[in-house]
C-alpha cells in the first residue's frame, strides 16, 4: 500500500524536494554586492503604476539575485577549480605558463592603435605639450608598461602572437621618447630588470595576482621622474640621495585585481616602500578642481623641494604607491585621474602618466583644449 502511494505521488514529492533544496540556496550566506565592489541592489518601491513596466521586474530580479549568497561560494570554488587546472574561469583573464593571471585587454586593447591612430596620439601630445609650455609650464608624459610585456616570458610560445599590437604601441612610444618628439619618460628598460631579481611571487616590479606594479615597480617611476627632474633643472639633485632612505609601512589588504576577476579570495597585503626625507614635512588634505572633483593635494616644506603647483594625472598605477612615494619631494602637488584636467592651466608644472593597453586610445588630458 505504501509504495503504491509512494509511486503515485513520486512526481509530486520530487518536486516539493527539489524546490525545498532550491529555496534553501538562499540561506546560503555571502554578500554578493561586497564581492563585486559594489552596493548591494534595492528593491523597487511598489506602486499599481510600476507593476506594469518591465523594469520593475528586472529590478527585483537583480535585487532577489544580490541576496542569493550561494553565488559567492560557487564563483570561489569555480575559480579556484580552475586555476588548479591551469585554466582562467573567464575571458578578463589569461593564465601564463606559471598560471600567472595577466589582463587579457594587454593583447586586445593596443590592436585598436592603428597606424592612424597612433599618429594621431603623437599629434595630441605633441600640440598639448605646446600649449602647455605656451603657457610657461612644465609638461612631462610617461607610460606606464603592462605587466605581460615586462614578464612575457611567462606567455611561452604565444608570446609573440599576444604581443603582437603591444610591442608596436611600445615600439612608438620608445621611439618618442629617444627623439623627444615631446617630454617623455619610458620605463620598460629598467622595470625589465627590476623584475628580473623576484623571487617570491610578489617580489619583482609587479604583484602575482594583479594587472598592478608593486612598491618597487612604482619606486622605478619615482626615480625616473626625479631623474629627468633634475636633468631638466627643475630641483637639485641632492634628491636622489634621499631615494636610497626607505622604510616599509604595513598597507592596504587587498583581493589583487585579477585574482578578484578570477573568482579568487586571495589576498595580498600592499606594503609600502616610503622615503625618509629629514627635515622634510608633508601636510595632506584636498581641494575642490573647478568641476566639483575633490583632489588629494599634498604641500611640503623643508629640504629641496619641486617648486611651485604640480598637477599629476594618472590612472590606477599612479594610485598604487606611486602617489605616495613621489608626495615629499614636491611644495605643492595635486593628484588626480586623466580626467581631472579642467584647470592644468593654473599649475606651474603638468606631468601625465597612462597605462601602455590604453595609451593608444582616446583619454588623454585634453591640455590644449584646456589653456586655449
Amino acid at each position: 500500500m505504501l509504495t503504491t502511494w509512494l509511486r503515485r505521488r513520486a512526481v509530486p514529492i520530487a518536486a516539493v524536494g527539489g524546490s525545498l533544496l532550491l529555496l534553501s540556496l538562499w540561506l546560503v550566506p555571502g554578500d554578493v554586492a561586497e564581492s563585486q565592489n559594489r552596493a548591494e541592489a534595492e528593491f523597487p518601491a511598489v506602486s499599481p503604476q510600476a507593476f506594469t513596466e518591465a523594469e520593475t521586474f528586472a529590478h527585483v530580479d537583480r535585487a532577489l539575485r544580490d541576496r542569493l549568497g550561494a553565488q559567492v561560494p560557487v564563483v570561489h570554488l569555480a575559480g579556484a577549480v580552475s586555476n588548479d587546472l591551469g585554466m582562467s574561469p573567464n575571458s578578463t583573464t589569461w593564465l601564463g605558463e606559471g598560471r600567472e593571471p595577466f589582463f587579457a585587454v594587454d593583447f586586445i586593447y593596443p590592436c585598436r592603435g592603428n597606424p592612424a591612430r597612433i599618429d594621431a596620439v603623437h599629434q595630441q601630445l605633441q600640440k598639448d605639450t605646446a600649449a602647455v609650455e605656451g603657457n610657461g609650464a612644465y609638461i612631462l608624459y610617461t607610460v606606464a608598461p603592462d605587466k605581460s610585456s615586462i614578464r612575457d616570458e611567462e606567455l611561452g610560445a604565444l608570446r609573440d602572437s599576444l604581443l603582437n599590437c603591444s610591442d608596436r604601441v611600445r615600439s612608438a612610444f620608445t621611439g618618442w621618447g629617444e627623439a623627444q618628439d615631446f617630454p617623455l619618460i619610458t620605463l620598460w628598460d629598467r622595470l625589465e630588470d627590476a623584475d628580473s631579481s623576484r623571487q617570491g611571487r610578489d617580489d619583482g616590479a609587479y604583484y602575482f595576482g594583479d594587472s598592478h606594479w608593486n612598491a618597487d615597480g612604482a619606486a622605478v617611476w619615482t626615480r625616473a621622474l626625479l631623474e629627468r627632474l633634475v636633468d631638466d633643472g627643475m630641483v637639485p639633485s641632492s634628491v636622489l640621495s634621499d631615494l636610497d632612505d626607505t622604510t616599509k609601512a604595513p598597507g592596504e589588504v587587498v583581493i589583487p585585481d585579477l585574482f578578484r576577476n578570477m573568482g579568487l579570495t586571495e589576498t595580498v597585503e600592499r606594503v609600502e616602500k616610503l622615503y625618509e626625507r629629514p627635515g622634510v614635512t608633508t601636510t595632506t588634505d584636498t581641494v575642490v578642481n573647478s568641476a566639483g572633483t575633490t583632489l588629494t593635494h599634498v604641500s611640503s616644506t623643508g629640504g629641496d623641494l619641486v617648486p611651485g603647483k604640480t598637477l599629476i594625472l594618472g590612472d590606477s598605477f599612479l594610485r598604487t604607491h606611486a602617489a605616495k612615494q613621489l608626495a615629499p619631494f614636491f611644495a605643492d602637488v595635486t593628484f588626480g585621474s586623466l580626467a581631472d584636467y579642467e584647470d592644468a592651466g593654473d599649475y606651474d608644472n603638468v606631468i601625465v602618466e597612462r597605462v601602455q593597453r590604453n595609451a593608444v586610445e582616446p583619454g588623454w588630458p585634453d591640455l590644449a583644449g584646456t589653456i586655449g
